[in-house]
């Protein structure tokens, strides 16, 4: 299992569970959709982004695409996370899809906390300075309620 902890900037921390990182992205994605959110993880190619835009002179959208491909080539895999990176921006830096999900996950919140495991959650429960946060021990109770 992985726990989440999502604690916001002032109403009660939520705690969570999913089985596996497949499971959090696509709850994630789930959420994302009905809020109307930005692009949380893409993976392209400039030849990609040619396709689907079309090809035409002047538009600042193809002047962009040209920019990428003088830049990358052509067929060079770029990734887009506009809550992992600034919005919009193509990059040939490698991102995870789990990675782009968790600054999606957080880009609205005080703070996160994730527990891979069972173990590391309990682990964490016992550990006072994992906890000497904003709402820390409000926090700790949301994940020691999840747990029982």
């Amino acid at each position: 299992m992985i726990y989440v902890i999502e604690i916001p900037h002032q109403l009660p921390p939520k705690a969570w569970a999913v089985r596996d990182r497949a499971e959090l992205i696509a709850r994630v994605y789930a959420h994302a959709d009905q809020a109307g959110s930005s692009t949380i993880y893409e993976t392209t190619t400039v030849q990609e982004l040619r396709d689907q835009h079309g090809d035409c002179e002047g538009c600042e959208e193809c002047e962009l695409i040209q920019q990428l491909a003088d830049r990358y080539g052509s067929d060079t895999t770029l990734y887009r996370a506009d809550y992992a990176r600034a919005e919009g921006e193509y990059s040939d830096c490698e991102i995870s899809e789990y990675d782009a999900v968790t600054a999606y996950l957080s880009s609205d919140l005080h703070s996160l906390k994730i527990f891979e495991s069972d173990a590391e959650a309990r682990e964490a429960l016992a550990n006072r300075s994992e906890w000497a946060i904003h709402q820390g021990t409000r926090a700790q109770e949301a994940l020691r309620d999840l747990l029982s």
